[in-house]
């Protein structure tokens, strides 16, 4: 069965006269949790530019679309963060009298969190919508200003957002060797190789980009972007455990991925994260989501602080592929 996902503009349901109430559902539920302020990043849990309706968090809470910046709510001011491309945008879109504008470049969260958090305040955050990176920076300023960063298990955004869209279930589709020019299988091997070089057991791989042209799959998850949500562990034998929603899957797919991949439930990848005691886990910390780190240092982990193995093969392109981006320049420059 194809499973098509509908996508909205929240340009289209989003305006600033929103801001004041909803920011105000934000400040009951954080007092209610006993915090004094949320961070909200234009995020998932896989850090990408896009981000489908359900996981625009940013748009809903502030009116702004944009594909970067963030937001921080305290008790008794907030934030938004854009940078230059955006500034007209922003003052279209967000309440100046909910949200101080500031520039994602020149003040980001951090620096503003240092000079505004009050003394002794519990600033929460989404684990899965931070990368490991990007908690340490935010760690830092709280730290400064005297304050507590606290890790919370269920989005305090979420619980206010009634009619918050339903995760996507994107087709996933096979990309066939005629287009990608290289078997997964050898990919894999290839990569694993690497892995037991540096006498590394596995690697995270969190960006779906990564894990789509791995295992020579394509999704539809994201708007206009050809890849599946999903997450995955390359073994340096060049198996691969695949976290993702089966209801995705077309017919095929399970026989294209092949006996060197299980497939698994994303809920499963908590506890396979916290059964790798002992092993070495490599896993990119400027884009994997701080929630990952966690799961690996409550296991016992040794983490393995490195870039993505995928990302540079990906990049030296076969002659297969360079042939289809030719191809796809051609019928671009056509059309324009």
């Amino acid at each position: 069965m194809l499973h098509q996902t509908k996508f909205q503009s929240f340009a289209e349901t989003t305006s600033p006269t929103q801001g004041p109430p909803r920011v105000a559902a934000l400040r009951a539920e954080l007092k209610r949790r006993g915090f004094d302020g949320f961070i909200v990043p234009r995020a998932d849990e896989y850090q990408g530019e896009y981000v489908p309706p359900r996981a625009d968090r940013l748009a809903y809470l502030t009116g702004f679309t944009g594909s970067a910046g963030a937001a921080v709510v305290l008790t008794d001011k907030a934030a938004i963060f854009t940078d230059g491309r955006y500034t007209v945008q922003t003052a279209e879109q967000v309440d100046p009298a909910v949200f101080q504008y500031c520039s994602l470049v020149d003040e980001p969260p951090p620096d503003w969190l240092e000079k505004h958090l009050p003394s002794g305040a519990k600033l929460a955050y989404d684990p899965w919508m931070h990368t490991a990176a990007g908690v340490e920076a935010l760690q830092a300023a709280v730290k400064k200003a005297g304050g507590t960063l606290v890790a919370v298990a269920d989005n305090p955004l979420d619980a206010t957002w009634d009619d918050q869209p339903a995760p996507p279930l994107g087709a996933v589709t096979t990309q066939p060797l005629e287009y990608a020019g290289e078997a997964s299988e050898q990919k894999r091997d290839r990569i694993a190789k690497t892995l037991r070089d540096g006498k590394t057991d596995a690697a995270m791989l969190t960006l779906p980009e990564s894990i789509a042209w791995l295992l020579n799959i394509r999704g539809s998850d994201v708007p206009h972007t050809p890849f599946p949500h999903a997450f995955a562990a390359l073994n340096n034998d060049g198996h691969v455990d695949l976290f993702i929603d089966r209801r995705k899957f077309t017919p095929g797919i399970d026989a294209w991925l092949g006996n060197r991949v299980t497939v698994r439930a994303q809920e499963e990848l908590g506890a396979h994260l916290k059964a790798q005691t002992g092993k070495r886990i490599q896993i990119e910390p400027a884009t994997a989501s701080a929630w990952l780190f966690d799961q690996l240092k409550a296991g016992g982990a040794e983490i393995v602080r490195a870039a993505d193995p995928v990302l540079l093969p990906k990049a030296c392109k076969n002659a297969t592929e360079l042939n289809g981006t030719r191809r796809a320049h051609e019928r671009d420059g056509a059309c324009v």
